[in-house]
């Protein structure tokens, strides 16, 4: 059956220090300096070049989800 090979699974809070720093002013700074630096690149219009990564590497989910479907963890084996 489709249910047991899923499982539904809650995605982890944002950093409070990442949370305490995100004021209106940095964000607005932050897509200020995003737009200008796509203007300075050309790519405004190239949205299929742009990639979402930070200091971990590049994320492979285009928006954070409520909720994420993956499949169950495999079980160690019993020694």
């Amino acid at each position: 059956m489709w249910q047991s090979r899923i499982v539904l699974k809650k995605p982890s809070a944002l950093d409070s220090n990442r949370a305490r720093n995100s004021t209106p002013e940095s964000v607005d700074y932050f897509y200020n300096n995003l737009d200008k630096t796509l203007s300075e690149v050309g790519l405004h219009d190239c949205p299929e070049r742009i990639y979402d990564m930070d200091e971990t590497g590049i994320k492979s989910v285009l928006s954070i989800a409520r909720r994420m479907l993956l499949p169950p963890p495999e079980k160690s084996p019993s020694l």
